[in-house]
């Protein structure tokens, strides 16, 4: 459990930054309010996907080889 807690906390950091950075450098008008909500919405859902969700996937494709 500490692992997955671990490895969901990371998830989220770097794909929250990244979806930060890049939505700073696109966008023309932006405001530090909606880059850091915008950014904590997508790396909150992305780090579920791939803690939880994504998992089960690639153990589902192994199990068929």
């Amino acid at each position: 459990m500490r692992d997955k807690a671990i490895s969901f906390f990371k998830a989220f950091l770097i794909n929250g930054l990244l979806y930060g950075v890049l939505k700073y450098l696109i966008e023309s008008d932006v405001s530090l309010k909606g880059i850091v909500f915008s950014a904590s919405f997508f790396g909150f859902f992305m780090a579920i996907f791939q803690t939880l969700l994504f998992p089960g996937f690639n153990k589902d494709k192994k199990d068929k080889q």
